[in-house]
This record gives structure tokens, C-alpha cells and sequence, in this order.
């Protein structure tokens, strides 16, 4: 699966707490609990046509996440000035094309935004399962930064995500994207019970089935119903067919799904 994790200092237009950064760095104070204890939220967005895409909505969550956490949520217009600025400048560097956006707010109450180049999407992807466990401290649904767990699950495995399953043999979502399955002629993807992070993307896919009539909804979806599509969304991977679970045949992409996605991106602008 393609990352933004590696980009060298020159690639990177970073912003903090109201002016430019160079050279790649953060000024961060040495006793932030971003550091200490790995208390901060961020989202990760990109843009269509250099305009950063569901903006509202993901500052939205970020506040909601914030707020989970106990932080103090600083308001929007820093964020919103700091986007600004460094989309700008990344989309200068790079003749105008799209690129990926991060903001996050520390413990200590910094104001981190950097943008990039947009990583390339891939076309499909392999996935296996491992069973969920809830954490006794961290809440499911808040985009924090305490990822190791999903990043080590990735990297042991071998594929290029990781999906977390319930003692249900039903699936919830993968360490960074959702899950959507087609079972019948029905878009389904699981429920935003506390156990999942609802995506932006997810939600805006929704949107789309909806707008052209489409049966969509949020429900169960286990390991070993039959469903006749199999995808994941994320911001950077939009909607993505998923063609091997646990070293197995998956079915990928079908009409449903290649509908949904051609009238997302035509909400984008970029069809």
C-alpha cells in the first residue's frame, strides 16, 4: 500500500502555530505530551484540482477526537490558515498537481500542518485479518497518533493492510482505511459503533451510492458471508478492491463498486 512515510525535507511544506517551518522540522517543546506519552490527534487529507477536499469535515472530527483526549481545541481558523499556506506553496512546487495533507494537534496544544506530493494509489490490494482487541485506554473511534500496534500488524504480515475482525468473525476496518463490501446488490460497510474510526472518505462514498439510487448502509459484514465485492477507502486510496484475504482468492472490484466510484470522483470534480 503507498505511503507518504520517507519524503525527504525538500518534499515537504511544513506550518506551525501560525508561520512557515524549513528544513523539515517541528519546534516542539521537549515536555509535550505529544512526546512523552503520544497524546495528540491528527487527519490526513488531499486535494482535487488544489482545493483540500472535506476540509469541514475532517476538522470537524479532529475537534470531536480532540476533545475525546481531553485536549483544548484551539478552533478551526489556525488550521484552516496553516492548509492554506501549505498547499499553496506544496502545489508550486509541484506544477500544480495534488498533493496530500496532514494536520495535527499536539498535547501541548502545537499546530503541525505539512503537505506533499499525493503517494501513488494502488489499483488493488492483499489483505489479512487479525482479531481486535479493544484498548483499555485508547478510544477506537479518535484519530490518534498511538499507531503502533497497526503499523507493527502490517509489517509482520506481509500484505498491504492488516483488517481487525471481532470475536464475531465479523470485519471492522483496517489499521488505516475502512472496509465496503457488496453483499447481494447492497453497498454495505460495518457500523460506526465506537469499535471503528468513521472515515471521511467512507462517509462521502455513502453519499454517492446514495445519490444515484443505490442501496446503501451500514451493517454487518463477516469473514464468511459471500459478498460479491470486497474494498477499502481512505482519503489518499479513495475506493480500492480488495483481491487477496488471508492468502486467498477475494473478489475485488464488480459494477457496484466501479458505480460508486465513478460518481465520487465525479463529485471531485475529476471526472
Amino acid at each position: 500500500m503507498s505511503s507518504y512515510v520517507g519524503l525527504s525535507d525538500n518534499q515537504l511544506r511544513l506550518w506551525q502555530d501560525g508561520e512557515f517551518r524549513d528544513g523539515g522540522f517541528w519546534a516542539i517543546r521537549a515536555d509535550d505530551p505529544a512526546l512523552g506519552a503520544g497524546v495528540a490527534v491528527y487527519e490526513t487529507l488531499r486535494t482535487y484540482s488544489r482545493s483540500p477536499f472535506c476540509l469541514d469535515a475532517h476538522l470537524r472530527r479532529m475537534a470531536a477526537g480532540a476533545d475525546r483526549l481531553g485536549l483544548r481545541w484551539p478552533g478551526e481558523a489556525g488550521f484552516r490558515a496553516g492548509v492554506e499556506a501549505v498547499v499553496g506553496a506544496a502545489a508550486e512546487d509541484t506544477s500544480g498537481l495534488d498533493v496530500v495533507v496532514r494536520m495535527m494537534l499536539t498535547g501541548g496544544g502545537h499546530r503541525l500542518v505539512w503537505a506533499g506530493p499525493l503517494p501513488r494509489r494502488p489499483s488493488a490490494v492483499r489483505c489479512v485479518t487479525q482479531r481486535w482487541v479493544r484498548s483499555v485506554w485508547l478510544p477506537s473511534d479518535v484519530k490518534h497518533t498511538a499507531r503502533l500496534e497497526g503499523r507493527r500488524a502490517c509489517a509482520a504480515s506481509g500484505a498491504d493492510e492488516v483488517l481487525w475482525v471481532d470475536d464475531h468473525g465479523c470485519l471492522l476496518e483496517g489499521t488505516r482505511s475502512n472496509v465496503f463490501a457488496v453483499i447481494g446488490d447492497v453497498l454495505v460497510t460495518p457500523p460506526s459503533d465506537g469499535r471503528i474510526l468513521a472515515g471521511v472518505t467512507r462517509a462521502e462514498l455513502l453519499a454517492a451510492a446514495h445519490s444515484l439510487g443505490l442501496p446503501a448502509r451500514e451493517g454487518v459484514v463477516a469473514v464468511s458471508e459471500p459478498y460479491s465485492e470486497l474494498y477499502l477507502s481512505s482519503s489518499l486510496m479513495e475506493l480500492v478492491p480488495v483481491v487477496e484475504l488471508d492468502g486467498e482468492f477475494a473478489p475485488g472490484a464488480g459494477p457496484v463498486g466501479r458505480t460508486v466510484y465513478h460518481e465520487f470522483r465525479r463529485r471531485t470534480g475529476m471526472t
